[in-house]
């Protein structure tokens, strides 16, 4: 199926409102997300992510954080992260990470580090530093995963140059 909407959506050279609109309707539905794997609905948003609108864009990021901390399949908040770290890559995307740090379960809070990690790399300075002083904030979280996590990443970031 979502082959078939790849091709729908590159074929059409944008992503088609009718389109978008059934799989961002999918984000508020208990069976979505429950879905053993839900991230293959979001990897045709990160595989298609140039032919969406800023409206489309705009939508999503909000239904990205809606049901965020209820999905049940780990690789969507890595998904999920993923988008908003390397894709968005703007104020906003660190603002709904922000928000999604303060998730009470621990296994989709310590993917935001992944999602962080991202910002820390930006071109954009100030950006970039914001989500630097957010990732070195969650080396307080009171998750030891969560912790190791941040301290993986930032071990990462320094061998690549970025602290």
């Amino acid at each position: 199926m979502t082959y078939s909407l790849d091709l729908i959506i590159i074929k059409a050279q944008r992503f088609p409102d009718e389109v978008f609109q059934t799989l961002i309707d999918l984000f508020t539905k208990e069976y979505f997300l429950e879905m053993e794997h839900s991230r293959y609905i979001l990897y045709i948003f990160l595989n298609n992510f140039d032919l969406l609108s800023k409206a489309q864009k705009d939508q999503l990021i909000l239904s990205l954080e809606q049901g965020y901390e209820e999905l049940q399949d780990w690789m969507s908040w890595f998904t999920i992260s993923e988008i908003l770290g390397e894709y968005y890559q703007n104020k906003q995307a660190l603002q709904t990470l922000c928000n999604l740090k303060k998730v009470k379960n621990e296994h989709p809070r310590s993917f935001i580090v992944h999602g962080l990690e991202h910002l820390v790399k930006s071109p954009d300075i100030n950006l970039s530093q914001s989500a630097l002083v957010e990732l070195l904030s969650m080396k307080n979280d009171s998750c030891e995963r969560v912790k190791y996590e941040v301290n993986l990443s930032l071990n990462k970031l320094k061998n690549q140059g970025y602290q």
